[in-house]
């Protein structure tokens, strides 16, 4: 012990600094916009929609082509944050069970201090089920208590415990953002974990505070002709975030990921480069309601680059364990796989080859969709097969009887699949 004493006495103080900071553990970001596809993004090949933070996000990251939400907010909310399917963990909307363990205790568990900021939206009819109970030291949420109080302008914020009501057209979506750049300037000096699960762009589509008609406008206004603004509001909020990093010296010592909680807006198009239009497809378990962008971006430590590999909601947690250094235990389901080889850009790295999804929407939680999918192939539980990469509405089911080549190849795998995800858990199945 004294000569390590000794040793740390003559080092000099700018090598024990550079020590420090390699050895630290990286800061972590998931920032999850409300109700957005990966075609809204300019990224992702949207023209009719201005996204520059988040598109210069990802040129300087990695961007995933493959990754999938659950098709409505609070399914792909609890899988996220649990790395368990819905088949085991779901039990009615707007809800997370107070005996859930989440990517905040997780990271709790790693030393790290932790926040979320923005859609909350968990609680349920239980009080017990607000976010101090699932690892985060702070919170600065909309939809905090209440699930169907004000989330844009004079909203009610629940911020560490106490309700605010807002009554002087301040903006929700810019009250939490703004808890979420002061909580990076508190907790700078040591690891954090930022959860952001964002206000925007869900409905009502109202107007923003840069919109001409923000005055007039109450808490009802719900116009399509909104949605833009919306888009380019959410959009400057991420950017906020990384100028934040930038002015403190902390973007290389940070990974953000930033993905969509489901598909679009029914109703919303979205205008891609080629001049086809992309649809919203919000609460459909097909492509236009369960494929979201997946941006990661780390100066120095994730290449620029586009990813094929397969990720689901699922994996996040088990990539943030991997992050922090914390092994998950045997005792606990974790239905997820880590993507943070895929991410360093590993190009050997081995992913999944396929993700299963149990879906309940209704208030009894008894009429179940199961669906298993690859990046071609989508199989339903009711026996249903799509070649839902060149079918992307499902409207040629195929014969399964008459099978022949990789459609053949691809029912068989993901049948294994599907009969293999459904041991462990007692909850309804498709029939």
């Amino acid at each position: 012990m004294k000569h390590i004493l000794i040793a740390l006495l003559l080092a000099p103080l700018s090598a024990l600094h550079a020590a420090d900071a390699s050895s630290q553990k990286p800061n972590i970001i998931v920032i999850m916009a409300d109700d957005l596809s990966h075609r809204n993004l300019g990224c992702y090949g949207a023209v009719n929609f201005e996204t520059p933070h988040l598109d210069k996000l990802a040129a300087g990251g990695m961007r995933f082509d493959h990754c999938y939400s659950m098709p409505l907010c609070t399914p792909s909310r609890v899988a996220l944050m649990t790395g368990q399917h819905n088949g085991r963990n779901f039990s009615r909307a707007s809800t997370l069970e107070a005996d859930q363990r989440t990517f905040g205790d997780v990271s709790k568990d790693a030393g790290y201090t932790t926040c979320v900021v923005g859609k909350w939206k968990l609680t349920g009819k239980s009080k017990e089920s607000t976010p101090e109970r699932f690892g985060f030291d702070e919170h600065c949420v909309t939809e905090g208590l209440r699930n169907d109080s004000p989330r844009y302008k004079n909203p009610d914020i629940l911020r560490n415990g106490k309700v605010e009501k807002h009554m002087g057209g301040e903006y929700g979506p810019d009250i939490v953002c703004d808890h979420a750049v002061d909580f990076i300037e508190r907790r700078k000096d040591k690891p954090f974990l930022l959860y952001y699960p964002m206000v925007l762009v869900h409905a009502p589509l109202s107007p923003v505070p840069s919109s001409p008609g923000y005055e007039a406008a109450d808490q009802r206004t719900d116009e399509k002709a909104n949605y833009p603004d919306m888009v380019r509001r959410m959009d400057a909020n991420v950017g906020r975030i990384i100028a934040k990093l930038d002015a403190l010296g902390l973007r290389e010592r940070t990974l953000v990921l930033f993905t969509g909680d489901n598909g679009s807006k029914n109703g919303v198009e979205m205008k891609l480069k080629d001049g086809t239009v992309y649809p919203g497809g919000k609460g459909k378990t097909s492509d236009t309601g369960v494929h979201v962008p997946l941006i990661v971006n780390q100066p120095g430590r994730v290449p620029a680059g586009v990813s094929d590999a397969l990720v689901g909601f699922t994996d996040f947690l088990p990539t943030i364990a991997e992050i922090t250094g914390v092994k998950l235990t045997t005792d606990i389901a974790c239905d997820g796989q880590s993507f943070l080889a895929h991410c360093r850009g590993n190009k050997d790295a081995t992913g999944r080859e396929w993700i299963y999804q149990w879906f309940a929407n209704n208030p009894q939680v008894d009429e179940v969709v199961e669906v298993v999918f690859d990046r071609e192939f989508r199989l339903y539980g009711d026996g249903r097969f799509f070649h839902w990469s060149a079918d992307l509405h499902e409207t040629m089911p195929f014969e399964t009887a008459q099978l022949v080549g990789p459609a053949k190849a691809a029912h068989t795998k993901l049948l294994t699949a599907l009969q293999s995800s459904r041991a462990g858990f007692q909850r309804p199945l498709s029939e």
